[in-house]
């Protein structure tokens, strides 16, 4: 998805991307619980999966901070 390829590439976080039209691609995707393109899953420092997302509307939520409310 052009997308959201766009999206990563411009989020400066280390990563990898899986190419799930190979045989080993598909089985390592399978093993994460991955069965749509496009899924990116963000893990924390520990390894951790914290979140996952399918479009960039998803991106945004993980990856733009919410706005803090400020009270007078």
């Amino acid at each position: 998805c052009p997308p959201v390829k766009q999206y990563m590439a411009n989020v400066s976080i280390a990563g990898k991307s899986i190419d799930v039209d190979t045989e080993a691609g598909l089985q390592l995707a399978a093993a994460k619980g991955v069965f749509a393109t496009p899924t990116v899953i963000v893990y924390d420092q520990n390894g951790l999966e914290i979140g996952r997302a399918h479009d960039v509307s998803e991106l945004n939520a993980i990856f733009v901070p919410a706005k803090e409310t400020v009270l007078a």
